[in-house]
């Protein structure tokens, strides 16, 4: 059985299974213990398949998963980082990339920039000013192509619609 038939016959027979760090726990109904010690030699790769899905599942709208291959740590980033945890690193930089996307989505300023607003030049009203500076701050001061670049030294390739 491969990993991904394992998590589902594990689900279809209504146990759970959880990451939590470095452990994989469940919840496995009687009739299903069976399946345990299937478990016990997949855990790595269980792992795997349920940090992979914890990924997925956080991606922001139009963001699509390429691949997903964690780089042995400690890494170091471009711009003088070093990752030492792969999985908490992406699980940080991702909802940075959403406050991202979603400013070029609904900033005011950020439309102006891109032409979706005509108008002749950039000027802009206190609030909206605040607004442009609470998101470029949630997502770290950091562009759309640097979180993806860093996602990507760290292992985890994504594709961003319309970018």
């Amino acid at each position: 059985m491969t990993p991904s038939e394992l998590v589902e016959a594990v689900e279809e027979a209504g146990g759970t299974l959880e990451l939590h760090g470095e452990k994989v726990r469940y919840q496995m109904p009687p009739a299903a213990t069976h399946l345990l010690e299937e478990l016990r030699g997949q855990r790595e790769e269980v792992k795997a398949l349920l940090l992979e899905r914890r990924i997925s599942a956080a991606l922001p709208p139009g963001v699509r998963l390429v691949c997903w291959q964690p780089k042995q740590p400690p890494i170091v980033l471009t711009r003088s980082s070093v990752v030492n945890d792969p999985a908490k690193f992406v699980e940080a930089t991702l909802p940075q990339l959403r406050y991202t996307l979603d400013a070029r989505r609904n900033c005011p300023y950020c439309r102006r920039v891109r032409g979706d607003q005509a108008g002749p030049g950039i000027s802009l009203s206190l609030d909206e000013a605040r607004e442009h500076n609470r998101h470029s701050f949630l997502a770290g001061n950091w562009s759309i192509r640097d979180l993806l670049e860093r996602l990507e030294q760290v292992g985890l390739k994504l594709e961003v619609d319309n970018l």
